[in-house]
This record gives C-alpha cells, sequence and structure tokens, in this order.
C-alpha cells in the first residue's frame, strides 16, 4: 500500500476535542493515529462559543450540577454517566490548565464564570470570550503536534473491519493518494461528530454528517436516542450570512427575546425565561414566529455596555458587523436551526460499544448524558471526560489483547476524486424534507411522508456510483435520517427535544425508556 502505515495499536477517527484529547491520554508507548475527513479545524470543537461547565464556584458543588443536567434530560438521563462527568469537571479543568489553556479571568484575576440556559449557578468557563472551543482546540493540536503524534487529514472512513463481532479496524478512502485502503488497529475509537448536515439551517460544519454513526450501524453496533436532535434557540438569521450560531451566553449576560414588533415574549411561556432549557427555548421561538408571521425573532443585548460586549463576545460582534448588524446598538435577528445529536453509538461508562474493540467519544456516542436535551456547554465536556476513560480503557485492552490478527487482508485499490459530486440534488432534496417533517414540531402524518420520501430518494440512488466524499455521506445521510424518522414515528410523547404535536405531553409510563436500533447482518 503506497499510502501511510497501514496498523496502529489505537485508531482514532475524528479531529475535534474527543479525538484530540483522547489520543492525548493514551499510555505512553502505545501507537496512536488520528485520521480526519477534512483539516484538523474542521470540527464543531474548533467552532465551540459556549464553553465548559464545571462546578467550581463557591456556591456551587458536583451535586448540583448532577441535578441541573438530570433536569435538562427530562427523565432520561444516565445517572451513572452523569454522575461521572460532573465529578471529573474540576479536574479536567486544572488538566486544561496545565496544557496551556487560558480562561477568562475577572479583575481580581478569578476564573469568571458565566450562566447558560438551566444551569441554577454560574459555572461556565471560557476563553477569549466567545471563542473558546478555538483556543482549547490550539492547545490540543499544538500538543498533537509537539508530541509527534501521527495525522493524516483527508482521510474518510467507508466502513469497519469487524471479523465475529471485534473490530480490527477500518477501510478509508484517502482523498490525497486517490486510494481506498485499510488502516489495522487493535482499538478503534470513533470521535466524528455530530449530524447537523441532515438539515438546511444548522449551526454544524460541512463536514457533521453522522459517519461515524453510519459505519457503526452498518457493522453491526446499537445506536440509541436517535429521535432526539438539538435545534439551538439562537442562529444568525441574515439571507447573506452562515448559520452562525449566536452563544446561549449572550442570554446568560442578560441578552432577551423579542419578536418582530419589539416584544419581549418568553416570560409569558416559561418561568425561566431565556434561561430555560434549550428545546423549551426553541419551541417557544418557533411558536412566537408562527404567531406574528415572522421567520425570525430577535435577540437584544444592547441594554449591556459597549465595552462589556466587546470583551465577553468579540468574534459575534466581528461576524454580525459584517452584515451591517452592531450588537451593542442592533437586535440580532435570530431562529432555531440544527445543533446537537443527544442520542448516537450506545456505550457503557468506560466507552465501549457492542463491537468489542470499537470505543466511540463525543456527540457520536450515546452516552445517555444528556437524555433527551443536552445542557448547554456539558458537551465539549463530555468528550473530554470521556476522552480520557476510554484512552485509558483503550490502552489497557491493547496491552491485554496484544498483536493485531488479521484473518483476511483487504486489498488496496485506486478510487479517483471528482471535484462534483453526484448526489447533491438528491441531498437537498432530503435535507428538506428533514426540516419540513422532523424538526422542531412533529407528527405522525409528516413523519410517515417523511420516511416515504426516504424510501424514494433511496431507491433512485440505489445503483447511482459515489463520486467523491459527499456522495458516500449523502448515502451515509439517507441511512440516519431513516432511524431519525423512524424512532421519532415510534416515540408517541413528547419528551425533551422531541416534540410530537399529536402527542404534546411526557408519558413516563411507556415511555421512559430508551430506543435502540441495531441492523440485522447478513
Amino acid at each position: 500500500m503506497s499510502g501511510l502505515n497501514n496498523r496502529c495499536d489505537v485508531l482514532i477517527v475524528g479531529s475535534g476535542i474527543a479525538g484530540l484529547y483522547t489520543a492525548l491520554n493514551v499510555y505512553d508507548k502505545i501507537n496512536v493515529l488520528v485520521i480526519t475527513k477534512g483539516d484538523i479545524t474542521d470540527s464543531n470543537s474548533y467552532n465551540a462559543q459556549g464553553g465548559i461547565a464545571a462546578a467550581i464556584g463557591k456556591d456551587d458543588s458536583p451535586d448540583i450540577h448532577y441535578h441541573d443536567t438530570i433536569m435538562a434530560g427530562d427523565g432520561l438521563c444516565n445517572p451513572a454517566a452523569v454522575r461521572i462527568l460532573v465529578d471529573n469537571a474540576p479536574s479536567i479543568v486544572e488538566d486544561l490548565i496545565r496544557l496551556g489553556v487560558e480562561f477568562d479571568r475577572d479583575e481580581n484575576g478569578e476564573l469568571d464564570l458565566g450562566r447558560e440556559g438551566a444551569h441554577s449557578r454560574r459555572r461556565v468557563l471560557h476563553s477569549n470570550g466567545d471563542s473558546t472551543g478555538k483556543a482549547i482546540m490550539d492547545v490540543l493540536i499544538r500538543h498533537i503536534i509537539e508530541r509527534k503524534t501521527p495525522f493524516r487529514d483527508k482521510v474518510m472512513v467507508l466502513e469497519l473491519i469487524v471479523e465475529n463481532n471485534i473490530c480490527r479496524g477500518v477501510i478509508v478512502w484517502d482523498r490525497e493518494r486517490e486510494e481506498i485502503y485499510p488502516i489495522y488497529s487493535g482499538v478503534t475509537v470513533l470521535a466524528t461528530g455530530g449530524i447537523g448536515q441532515l438539515y438546511p439551517f444548522t449551526t454544524n460544519p460541512y463536514v457533521a454528517c453522522g459517519d461515524g454513526l453510519a459505519v457503526a450501524y452498518d457493522a453491526g453496533a446499537e445506536l440509541c436516542d436517535m429521535e432526539f436532535v438539538q435545534f439551538h434557540p439562537t442562529v444568525l438569521k441574515h439571507p447573506s450570512a452562515p448559520s452562525l450560531l449566536i452563544t446561549e451566553s449572550i442570554r446568560g449576560e442578560g441578552g432577551v427575546l423579542r419578536n418582530i414588533r419589539g416584544e419581549r415574549f418568553v416570560p409569558r411561556y416559561h418561568s425561566m425565561g431565556e434561561l430555560a432549557p434549550r428545546d423549551v427555548v426553541s419551541r417557544i421561538i418557533t411558536e412566537e414566529m408562527e404567531k406574528t408571521n415572522s421567520d425570525y425573532v430577535y435577540l437584544d443585548i444592547t441594554h449591556l455596555s459597549r465595552d462589556f460586549i466587546l470583551s465577553h463576545f468579540p468574534m459575534i460582534y466581528g461576524e454580525c458587523l459584517k452584515y451591517g448588524i452592531d450588537i451593542t446598538k442592533d437586535y440580532i435577528p435570530v431562529s432555531p436551526g440544527a445543533h446537537y445529536m443527544m442520542g448516537g453509538i450506545m456505550t457503557n461508562l468506560k466507552g465501549e460499544t457492542s463491537i468489542r474493540g470499537l470505543y466511540a467519544c463525543g456527540e457520536c456516542a450515546g452516552t445517555g448524558i444528556h437524555g433527551a436535551n443536552r445542557m448547554a456547554s456539558n458537551s465539549l465536556l463530555e468528550g473530554l471526560v470521556f476522552g480520557k476513560i476510554i484512552a485509558q480503557e483503550a490502552s489497557k485492552y491493547v496491552l491485554h489483547n496484544g498483536d493485531i490478527d488479521i484473518l483476511e487482508e483487504v486489498t488496496a485499490t485506486e478510487k479517483k476524486i471528482s471535484d462534483k459530486g453526484i448526489l447533491d440534488d438528491y441531498r437537498r432534496r432530503l435535507q428538506d424534507v428533514m426540516w419540513k417533517y422532523c424538526g422542531i414540531k412533529r407528527e405522525e402524518n409528516g413523519l410517515k411522508e417523511l420516511l416515504k420520501e426516504i424510501g424514494i430518494l433511496e431507491e433512485e440512488i440505489r445503483d447511482l456510483p459515489v463520486a467523491n466524499f459527499r456522495d458516500v455521506e449523502t448515502k451515509n445521510m439517507l441511512e440516519l435520517a431513516g432511524l431519525i424518522g423512524e424512532t421519532a414515528m415510534e416515540r408517541r410523547e413528547s419528551r425533551g427535544a422531541h416534540f410530537r404535536v399529536d402527542y404534546p405531553y411526557r408519558d413516563d409510563i411507556y415511555w421512559q425508556k430508551h430506543i435502540v436500533k441495531k441492523k440485522e447482518i447478513k
């Protein structure tokens, strides 16, 4: 094979915070390789404006953080996983500071803690105001480079190599070499992020197509909670602008939502006002837009001082200014957008999936931490806490199981890459029906129509070749959209981010449980 070395002890797929932090915590002398589909900075982590939640304030504790997370998850959180998350959060912050992350501090030199939706205390740490993800990622990338951890970008996983329910590695398509070849590994860690690109209006980068979930499902791994897709309440709504997330911290610092008539409306619906859980605020905004016949509402922080805004939200200020919006004086037009997948590849408390030697970490993992609705600033934390756990567990797995034993070698083949995808029109059709029928509000007839449309699309592209990564992504997206639609149809209640107009109430008698999907492997 003319590509990169095709054997390693631990293979990590994905270059977000979960993937890189896992790589940095694998035991010394164990060979690690990190691969990613795009560039090293193409991830939700790098774009994250929100911070990291940790109970380090004088009036806070892991128990309070635990309670807030459980409440936000609307009855479906895994209590044991949440306990691990909150108890490890303070030490993770200390570790990041040791690595060189400079969190924002107040005038007394103390860590500056913010508050966001569903948090009862100020416990969210930021770096460079609204650029926390980039600040942390830059530090992790620097350590990856300094430690000379092998890394390869523009390499997409097509399938897992599984023998007797043991993962032996992956088959990849290398964009630069224009080859398809295997990478064998003792352990494979999927840290491939979310599924935002299934929707036309999303905060996620172009790479977030759910590839890790799709290849795991195709290999026989269990997926769970696929119906729970979070829609962030405040995404910039401007005809010329990309789908820029407007951080929840703005509301945590006193920002208010107004309808197109300039009226504050959220307190009419919920006692927590703008700091209600994300699923609640997104539905409130949607209802208010319907009432006022508008496709956006306003986020108003003009009552805050200019100096405060520029110091806490410099990135958002600069980005909005590009489109003629001065957030120190102007209201920000916003509407909800697809943001985060609560479900994913089902794992236990060690990050292990239902396939031996295969782990999942970060947004692609279904740990049960977030239940039916993720609380703000718990996502980066999850990738860090469980990344460290998985690094230790993967290292022990490799040491215990010894050298890789491959029953049947996979031959490398040449595969040309085309600039133009064949399936782009099908992708757009899928995104449109997902938004229309499986967005913030759902109901049975719409979900039936969605599944019908997905079936038609699958039939139309069944025998079409793939010309580039986008085409592979589109096929993956169709499979995942079907699973989201099926589970949304199956769950006949409303809970967290899953809202059924025809079943508007939470039903703990029949539905306080997880829906698990597993593909029949022939």
